[in-house]
């Protein structure tokens, strides 16, 4: 395509969201310049080389679901197929101890879902019917919490509360009987507010058992919002439900990566660019007319690095535009054209989008990279491990690396510990091999209680943590739409106001939807 005619748009940050809005323009014809701080495509989701390993590693461990319809599609535009590059596993949950597993069977949506609660091994009939009874009342309120809920979908018995403690040293109800929610614990020993809009305060109204809180529930928002239950947004953790388990059968599927995660598609994307690696974008000036990137003109510009960097890159523009429309007002921009899949809060006014830039809290992801000196194969590609804080057994997922690279005879796994503010603060206070040991004890105790083979000496390990991994996914969180005070300019991001959490699948709809109001503003 001859594009030496054709508008020229910059975009800032070569991550998912960056790469994807970057094809999207390509595929509209525009000559499409991505600005990139590092070497390797990808961003937060990106390669790591590392010679003490055989294959690449990733920068932290990822998964996709059967529900991230645009990651799939936008895959397959560029050649990627998803068949060769994803294994496609039905949802199962299983712990490396043996005490819990859960497994959707191919049924038709939503049997599937309902079959794999109630046949779950590790909770009694009445924590499945207490999970049952939350998928039921959040799907007759069409998955819409409300902070005054007031739990009518029923409370059962055995929730947390009274005096028994369990290995992890959180306080259960060893006497069965309902109890009042308020003031009781999480699993994982932290206080509940039952009455706010977090992921526990949820469970607590609907009387969800510890058991259900342990082995579903938290797991599965620790995975998707890195946000412990007390913490986390009831609300976003809803729209997983609503789009992962209560979708149709395929959505609720795992996509496990059998490549690295620059050449799922991010490696594929750059090539259709000009690309510009090693390049820190220092000066971002929009106007009507376009936009200069470090004194460079473009026609316009998406903006897709973290927040933080955003506001600095836009500091002193939006300073001049509150001056600007402090004298002369204007109406705020709106994005509801674009309205459907997301939420869509419009970023308005200057004053308000950089209050939203600076509102993010963020929250960590450890992954602990081991290669064995001997092969050793996990029973499922992906595991659960049972946290223990008291013991700084921390980890939460195990992944067998050579079985999903289809490398038998190889012997390498991850440990991914999300919310992993404890463990970076032991990683800065006692060292590496302090943080690295209690994980690696985590994985060969649980394994021996599973009747596993006893694992391996570790040959190496290698332990990442990024520190702003995601936002801290919390109730009430403004986070900016995909529009800004100038129509040549928007922001992309998993950060962006796209109705879910910080998910690949989010990054990739953001990046798309900045896209569309850049070719619509022209």
């Amino acid at each position: 395509m001859d594009t030496s005619t054709s508008p020229r748009v910059a975009v800032v940050g070569a991550g998912w969201a960056g790469l994807a809005a970057a094809v999207a323009l390509h595929d509209r014809g525009y000559a499409v310049t991505v600005f990139e701080a590092g070497h390797t495509p990808g961003g937060r989701a990106r390669r790591v080389v590392h010679t003490d390993f055989a294959a690449p590693l990733d920068n932290g461990q990822h998964i996709l679901l059967g529900a991230y319809t645009d990651t799939l599609a936008l895959m397959r535009r560029l050649g990627r197929d998803p068949a060769w590059l994803l294994a496609r596993l039905p949802l199962a949950l299983a712990s490396l101890d043996g005490a819990f597993r859960l497994r959707a069977p191919r049924l038709p949506a939503p049997l599937h879902a309902a079959a794999a609660l109630l046949l779950a091994r590790g909770l009694d009939g009445a924590a499945r019917m207490a999970a049952l009874r939350l998928m039921r009342a959040l799907q007759r309120a069409d998955w819409r919490v409300e902070a005054a809920d007031d739990g009518a979908a029923g409370t059962a018995p055995g929730n947390v509360c009274d005096s028994d403690g369990d290995a992890r040293g959180n306080v259960i109800d060893a006497g069965g009987g309902a109890v009042d929610p308020r003031g009781s614990v999480d699993a994982r020993g932290s206080a509940i507010d039952a009455s706010g809009g977090t992921v526990a305060a949820l469970l607590a109204r609907h009387g969800q058992p510890e058991s259900a809180v342990r082995w579903l529930w938290e797991p599965l928002c620790l995975a998707a919002l890195n946000t412990p239950t007390t913490q986390a947004d009831a609300q976003l953790f809803a729209h997983v439900l609503r789009d992962s388990l209560a979708g149709s059968r395929a959505a609720s599927d795992l996509l496990l990566p059998r490549a690295d995660l620059s050449a799922l598609w991010p490696d594929a994307a750059a090539a259709l660019c000009d690309m510009r690696y090693g390049v820190t974008v220092r000066s971002v000036e929009p106007s009507a007319e376009g936009v200069r990137l470090d004194g460079e003109h473009y026609d316009a510009a998406i903006l897709a690095v973290p927040p933080a960097n955003a506001a600095r890159l836009l500091g002193a523009a939006l300073h001049a535009e509150a001056t600007r429309t402090a004298v002369v007002p204007t109406r705020p921009l709106s994005s509801s054209t674009f309205s459907g899949t997301f939420s869509g809060t419009s970023t308005g006014t200057s004053g308000d989008l950089a209050a939203r830039l600076a509102g993010f809290e963020y929250s960590p992801i450890a992954t602990l990279n081991l290669r064995l000196a001997a092969p050793w194969r996990l029973p499922l590609p992906m595991m659960m491990l049972r946290e223990d804080p008291a013991r700084s057994h921390d980890g939460q997922w195990l992944f067998d690396r050579a079985a999903l690279a289809g490398e038998p005879s190889r012997g390498e796994l991850s440990v991914v510990v999300s919310a992993a503010a404890r463990l970076a603060d032991r990683l800065a206070r006692d060292g590496r091999d302090a943080s690295v040991a209690p994980l690696v004890d985590q994985v060969r105790e649980q394994a021996s209680r599973g009747g596993l083979a006893p694992l391996p000496a570790i040959a190496h390990a290698e332990l990442l943590v990024d520190k702003r991994a995601t936002f801290l996914a919390t109730p009430g969180l403004a986070r900016p739409g995909n529009a800004t005070p100038w129509p040549t300019l928007c922001l992309a991001g998993d950060w962006t106001d796209t109705g879910y959490p910080a998910v690949l699948e989010g990054a990739v709809r953001s990046g798309q939807r900045a896209a569309a109001l850049i070719a619509a503003s022209r």
